[in-house]
């Protein structure tokens, strides 16, 4: 018995790539963020807003603008590139630097109330 095989054609269908964006928060990041609200409205801290990132192209990426209470102005900006989290203060531009992870930028941020408890803060 002989056993006769027949070469099919294949098409290959290629998928599109979805490009990683390393300037966008990670579900991680956002945890953290959420976790740290409430201590962070003790400290003065009534609004926190999430900007940018809704399209992949978008040069400044996505960050977050945290707000001191009934402040139109954000007082602090935080972003991700790459491995890095970036703080910096939104009236002067002045970067606090660069973070490991998320837990560590918002522990960086002092309290906006004169007065807090700066030690309370949860990472």
């Amino acid at each position: 018995m002989r056993i006769q095989t027949e070469l099919a054609s294949a098409k290959i269908l290629p998928f599109p790539v979805q490009v990683e964006d390393d300037s966008r928060l990670t579900m991680r990041d956002r945890m953290a963020i959420l976790a740290w609200q409430e201590t962070a409205r003790g400290q003065g801290y009534g609004r926190f807003l999430f900007s940018g990132g809704e399209s992949l192209r978008e040069p400044a990426g996505e960050y977050l603008s945290i707000y001191r209470d009934g402040e139109a102005w954000a007082a602090w900006c935080i972003a991700r590139e790459g491995p890095w989290v970036h703080l910096w203060r939104c009236a002067t531009g002045a970067d606090l630097g660069e973070f490991r992870c998320m837990e560590d930028a918002l522990a960086a941020i002092p309290p906006a109330r004169p007065g807090a408890d700066f030690r309370s803060r949860s990472a």
